[in-house]
């Protein structure tokens, strides 16, 4: 499996806070069966600021830590940029990055409300060929409760990266209905850990892929860990259709 969303670096965020708490996490990491992940600090969410030379110096180091303990996990570099009115700024001073130096980069909403400076980033982002995605729209209050904001995103080009703690229930009934909704519409696009440690905020991921698979298929599922990678190798999204779904065929984007 590939986590493209998680918080694996020390003593960087609200992730661990020490050298040994993030190699517990990455013991975990590949019990759960991640080969891969990309290490995704916050940025710009008004509590931590992790520009790009400071993320790729902390995943550096982290690298040298896991072959010191012979840990076989993968870690690519990223952010989880929060929307900030001072993003395109920032942007242009090199301080934002995309998930494993591919196309993609993942974005981060406050909790009540679609950013009001939302228009001007995916215009900044549209032009230098970049295509973001959404970190848990599941929590925003404004995009669950509209269709019409939810579709309006889609069709601007945004892909939706839910939490798999959401597919599972640990964040409730409702959260984990509009989760499904998305499956239903066509609209999920990955599902990633937002891993911060072993005990509250771990990966689940398999749990959730098992769940996904009972309810839609498994070539959903197959579909889902198929964008992941192409996440990682900085390929297009596919597009994947199929007939053995239980409720209607899933399209890909």
């Amino acid at each position: 499996m590939i986590d493209i969303h998680c918080h694996i670096l020390p003593g960087i965020d609200d992730g661990p806070q020490q050298l040994e708490q993030a190699i517990g996490l990455a013991r975990a990491a590949v019990a759960e069966g991640i080969t891969t992940l990309i290490a995704t600090p916050h940025h710009l969410n008004g509590r931590y600021n992790t520009p790009t030379e400071v993320m790729m110096q902390a995943v550096d180091m982290f690298k040298h830590e896991l072959l010191q303990h012979r840990i076989p996990l993968r870690v690519e570099p990223g952010q989880e940029v929060h929307v900030h009115p001072g993003w395109i700024d920032e942007f242009y001073r090199g301080n934002l990055c995309t998930l494993a130096n591919s196309r993609y980069m993942l974005l981060e909403f406050p909790a009540r409300q679609v950013p009001p400076n939302l228009q001007d980033v995916l215009h900044e982002l549209k032009v230098k060929g970049i295509i973001p995605i959404l970190a848990h729209p599941e929590r925003n209050s404004e995009v669950v409760n509209s269709i019409k904001v939810t579709n309006e995103l889609l069709e601007q080009g945004v892909l939706f990266q839910i939490t798999a703690h959401s597919i599972v229930g640990l964040f409730g009934k409702r959260v984990q209905k509009w989760c499904f909704h998305l499956c239903k519409k066509n609209q999920l696009h990955f599902i990633s850990s937002d891993a911060h440690d072993v005990v509250r905020r771990n990966f689940v991921m398999q749990k959730s892929y098992d769940r996904i698979g009972k309810l839609f298929g498994d070539d959903v599922v197959e579909g889902l860990k198929l964008n992941a990678l192409h996440v990682l190798e900085d390929r297009p999204m596919v597009t994947i259709g199929t007939d053995k779904v239980k409720r209607r065929p899933l399209m890909w984007f």
